[in-house]
């Protein structure tokens, strides 16, 4: 299936899926537009948001959330390598069972 979403930021990365090698640069007109809109702009197909909304968005505003997040990923990560894993089932279960669901 095509992707069809975009993310531009200012910080010229294109993420277009899973991929974030493409890079572009903003032209003094897209900058300006953010600039007035808060960092944020969507149209027709398309979103447009500066790294900084793009981070308040994603709850990683500051530094510190930002390095906190960061160091979630790669936990997550060493677990998955470790084999510290299990199925979405069993953790459904468990989580519901905990959590009286």
């Amino acid at each position: 299936m095509p992707c069809r979403s975009i993310l531009l930021t200012s910080g010229a990365t294109v993420a277009i899926g899973s991929r974030t090698d493409m890079s572009i640069d903003l032209t003094e007109d897209m900058k300006a537009a953010l600039s007035r809109s808060h960092g944020f702009l969507s149209g027709e197909g398309f979103v447009l948001m500066s790294e900084a909304a793009y981070r308040r968005m994603m709850g990683v505003e500051s530094p510190e959330e930002y390095a906190d997040s960061l160091a979630a990923v790669r936990e997550g990560l060493a677990d998955v390598e470790a084999g510290r894993t299990m199925s979405a089932g069993r953790f459904l279960k468990e989580f519901d069972a905990k959590h009286g669901l």
